[in-house]
């Protein structure tokens, strides 16, 4: 993976971009499609083990449904607390997803 701001790429860059920036000539293409649907599904079932504050955390920060990545404040800003708060909820919603259990959950 290609380095974003100086920064290693986290999942949730990959998840992104594979959500949202799938070439449209591919999903065409049966099979693609099928599989571009089933990661999709995968995700909002790993997503599925977050509270909603988590989940709705994660897709701000990360730009996960609309493609455009919040800072802490921004997101704090949305949802009514502070960057503080954010970034705890956020650590919290992040150990979640690395418990062992969400990869294997992806790659099957």
């Amino acid at each position: 993976m290609v380095e974003r701001n100086g920064r290693k790429p986290e999942t949730a860059d990959w998840l992104r971009d594979a959500l949202l920036n799938a070439d449209p000539q591919t999903l065409r293409i049966p099979q693609y499609q099928e599989d571009h649907e089933a990661l999709k599904k995968r995700v909002m079932d790993i997503f599925s083990r977050l509270d909603e504050r988590e989940a709705t955390t994660i897709d701000l920060r990360f730009g996960l449904s609309d493609g455009i990545p919040l800072s802490q404040v921004k997101t704090g800003e949305k949802l009514g607390c502070s960057a503080t708060t954010v970034r705890r909820i956020e650590r919290s919603a992040l150990d979640k997803l690395r418990h062992p259990i969400t990869p294997s959950s992806l790659l099957s």
